[in-house]
């Protein structure tokens, strides 16, 4: 018959020193879960952030450089649009759609120039000066832009 024989040194866990170790792991690894997810969530809150940022920005852009070289506005601009003739003589028109999108619009062809926009206000001032306002909204949080153009002197 085989007889085992143990050496006195060489002892297992108890259950109880392993169910405690299996506890410990599983609260480590579920905080470290929990860190990971917020920092996750967090993360792409600030990707939304700059992606509404960025369209702001590039709608801003694209409206002052062309506002700046227009030949002056027709029939000045109201709360939500904002229409005037460019260089080429067009009449163009910029406005927020229900889609959430900034839109030109010369002679009837529309191009979405901005996407996430819900709000573009256009305001002019008697100085010859265009205040734009434009405001996305990003994961609950509303960023807003602003900018003001001053008309070019036209003679004629």
């Amino acid at each position: 018959m085989i007889r085992l024989r143990l050496c006195d040194g060489q002892r297992g866990f108890t259950l109880i020193e392993l169910l405690i170790a299996s506890l410990i792991l599983v609260l480590v690894l579920t905080v470290a879960q929990m860190l990971l997810f917020e920092a996750l969530v967090s993360w792409q809150k600030g990707e939304a952030r700059q992606e509404v940022r960025e369209n702001l920005r590039r709608g801003l852009d694209r409206m002052s450089r062309e506002l700046r070289a227009a030949q002056g506005l027709t029939g000045g601009c109201d709360e939500g649009r904002l229409v005037f003739v460019n260089t080429d003589g067009n009449t163009v028109t910029y406005y927020a759609n229900e889609e959430r999108q900034l839109v030109r619009e010369v002679d009837g062809t529309t191009i979405v120039v901005a996407r996430g926009i819900s709000e573009a206000r256009f305001s002019y001032h008697e100085s010859g000066r265009v205040a734009i306002r434009l405001r996305g909204d990003a994961e609950g949080t509303s960023l807003e832009l602003t900018t003001s153009v001053t008309l070019r002197e036209t003679t004629g």
